[in-house]
């Protein structure tokens, strides 16, 4: 299967997101983790902070800035995923939502986004 430039900026934008939290200090736990149709693109701790981070690279801001894409829908579905992965793993009592924007070179962190 032919992977498309989107999928490449997606998956370049992703490795980008994990080492500029690896530099933080943050433990990632799973990267793409799937429970039946959902996926969180990173999981990981922050001290003792549970984190689902929703990471969105855009090349252009063409049509408005990476984070602006984190919709209604999507915030849901992380939600969804987030409390089977606690029903699945109930050790994390604190947990968060962040985003992370990638525009061409530029990591903009969004810490508790929603």
């Amino acid at each position: 299967m032919m992977t498309n430039n989107k999928t490449l900026l997606g998956e370049k934008g992703e490795l980008n997101a994990k080492e500029y939290l690896i530099k933080k200090g943050y433990t990632i736990l799973f990267t793409n983790f799937r429970y039946k149709k959902l996926e969180a693109d990173i999981i990981a701790l922050d001290k003792n902070c549970l984190v689902f981070v929703e990471v969105k690279t855009r090349s252009l801001n063409k049509f408005g800035n990476p984070e602006k894409f984190v919709d209604k829908r999507k915030i849901n579905n992380i939600k969804q995923l987030a409390q089977n992965f606690l029903i699945e793993f109930p050790v994390y009592s604190l947990i968060r939502f962040d985003v992370i924007a990638i525009l061409q070179n530029n990591i903009e962190h969004f810490e508790d986004a929603f």
